[in-house]
């Protein structure tokens, strides 16, 4: 049986069908896993929810509500963003060349502390509308127990956990989960906390491996174990982590794909860096930011690069504009879970442990895997413990570049290796004239329209 969200002491509210999207409006969309071109359905009726067709629906439209909240999308006036570039805008990974002013806040660092602002909303919106489809349809398949139920209960509940993770990463202490009802009620959901979040994560992921064993799909439970092993690396459960991730083989990788289908399945860090030009690579950002760009043309083939054509972007005033060469296309995949990402783990917790050895293999087996004379083998043995936490983390920062991981490393930096914000996020003089400085937000604040929500009352806290 897969965890059911239980909910607390609560407020209900009756809305329409078309209120929320998850689950009933099942526009079908980009697909994970190889599942892609279903087929669009109109609006489902609940009695047709439990037939192969209706079933077949939910599960398309979990899919391309979780790519809308990872990826984004390509709206050509203004795409959306998703967890890669809303969180890589707000770190060290992307800066804005597009002159939207919520955008420029956030790369700013500067985050109305009430949470106003429509495109942030959004973004937080569709988090929850892939969290409530994906819980939606393991419910759904596990009640009507097609042949295939284990197998899409396992990868539904794995979305779920991500989605919890994402909201863990990216927000302040204090994020409410509500959820929707078939007979169209929402039941409003108390605030949780950071950890309150991950441990929710681990609940789905633990039911993803239990499914996933069931139906002997092995790259289902890694994919479950490697958003275990990450949502225990944001606790501080090093020890548990890295068992958690020892049996992903590095050459696991599970990917959200896109198609060319409408806005919403294309790959929209492409569309918004490569084509709308409203992002653009960043390097050194800040003062603090990884050197990216830097990195590359040293010879590092992990975070590819090249100028646009016209050298500018799309506001004509922040820049160069550096189109990322990982995704080159709107149907190009993003990896959501890797078999790198697994060694990390191990990386990390050896270097908790005091096994500098296991440490510095497991950064020099990776690093040989890009066959690049200019990525060769590290000595860390003899590097002060904290030159080796900034060693870990640029390795991280470059391996999972544009994966949405960013925000989450940045805030275990100060939560779990005492480092002050000023010297982990872009700090000091801001590149646009719109701000001075950048500001000293470390996450995202709950977006107002929450306060609809009797329990809410915005953050507990701000803190990393």
């Amino acid at each position: 049986m897969h965890h059911r969200q239980q909910a607390g002491h609560h407020a209900r509210r009756r809305l329409g069908r078309g209120t929320w999207l998850a689950g009933l409006s099942l526009l079908a969309a980009a697909a994970c896993s190889g599942l892609l071109d279903v087929e669009t359905p109109d609006i489902a009726r609940p009695e047709d929810l439990t037939t192969p067709a209706g079933l077949a629906a939910l599960r398309a439209g979990a899919f391309g509500d979780f790519s809308l909240a990872f990826s984004g999308d390509a709206t050509p006036s203004d795409a959306q963003e998703g967890q890669i570039l809303a969180t890589g805008l707000f770190t060290d990974e992307f800066k804005k060349t597009g002159s939207d002013p919520q955008r420029i806040a956030y790369d700013a660092r500067r985050n109305d502390p009430a949470g106003v602002g429509a495109k942030l909303s959004t973004f937080f919106a569709n988090l929850h509308r892939a969290r409530q489809a994906a819980e939606a349809t393991a419910e759904s398949y596990n009640a009507a127990a097609p042949a295939n139920a284990s197998e899409v209960v396992s990868e539904m509940m794995s979305l779920a956990g991500f989605v919890y993770v994402f909201l863990a990463e990216d927000y302040c202490s204090g994020v409410p989960v509500s959820t929707l009802t078939a007979a169209g009620d929402i039941e409003y959901g108390e605030p949780l906390t950071t950890e309150a979040l991950l441990l929710r994560a681990i609940q789905r992921f633990d039911t993803a491996i239990v499914h996933a064993q069931k139906a002997a799909k092995p790259n289902l439970e890694q994919l479950a174990r490697v958003g275990k092993g990450r949502a225990l690396l944001s606790l501080a459960k090093f020890p548990e982590a890295a068992a958690g991730v020892a049996s992903v083989p590095t050459s696991f990788r599970y990917e959200v794909r896109h198609a060319t289908t409408s806005p919403r399945t294309q790959n929209a860090v492409f569309f918004s860096i490569n084509q709308l030009e409203r992002w653009s690579m960043a390097n050194r950002k800040g003062g603090n930011g990884t050197d990216y760009l830097d990195a590359f043309t040293r010879g590092d083939p992990r975070t590819p690069w090249v100028i646009a054509p016209d050298s500018l972007g799309f506001d004509r005033t922040a820049g160069l504009q550096y189109y990322q060469r990982l995704y080159t296309s709107l149907t190009a995949p993003i990896p959501l879970a890797t078999g790198t990402e697994a060694r990390l783990i191990e990386a990390e917790a050896a270097l908790h442990a005091g096994n500098v050895t296991s440490f510095r293999t497991i950064h020099n087996t990776l690093r040989a895997t890009l066959n690049s004379a200019r990525v060769g083998a590290i000595s860390t043995d003899t590097m002060p413990a904290a030159r080796q936490i900034d060693f870990h983390f640029r390795e991280r920062a470059l391996w999972m570049y544009a994966t949405g991981h960013r925000l989450g490393d940045m805030r275990r930096l100060i939560r779990q290796y005492g480092r002050t914000e000023n010297t982990v996020f872009p700090s000091g003089a801001y590149y646009r004239p719109q701000y001075p400085t950048f500001g000293t937000d470390v996450n995202f604040p709950v977006p107002f329209a929450e306060t609809n929500n009797p329990s809410s009352t915005g953050c507990i806290d701000r803190n990393a």
